[in-house]
């Protein structure tokens, strides 16, 4: 049979996307949680100036998703200086 799923294409370190709306979710949640925190902290409404909730549930959920991107991108990076770094340092202990 035929396997005719989307996760045949997608590569194997990127999140998917039940991941990525999780993440877009929590960043959103967290944004909004900011603006919220801040106006209860001046003492003010909480539901203020509605729009800037807007931006920063956008803004929250932006963030969120390029964090995750950028781990991504950077594992390999990451993986590759600290392979470097552990032979660096087996070099010098057996010197």
């Amino acid at each position: 049979t035929i396997d005719f799923s989307l996760s045949i294409l997608q590569p194997k370190n990127t999140p998917t996307h039940e991941e990525m709306g999780f993440v877009t979710l929590s960043g959103a949640a967290i944004g909004l949680g900011i603006q919220l925190y801040s106006n209860g902290v001046r003492k003010l409404p909480l539901m203020r100036r509605p729009w800037e909730h807007a931006i920063a549930i956008v803004l929250g959920a932006y963030a969120a998703n390029k964090v995750v991107t950028w781990d991504e991108e950077n594992k390999p990076l990451v993986e590759a200086e600290l392979a470097k770094r552990a032979a660096k340092a087996k070099a010098a202990e057996t010197a």
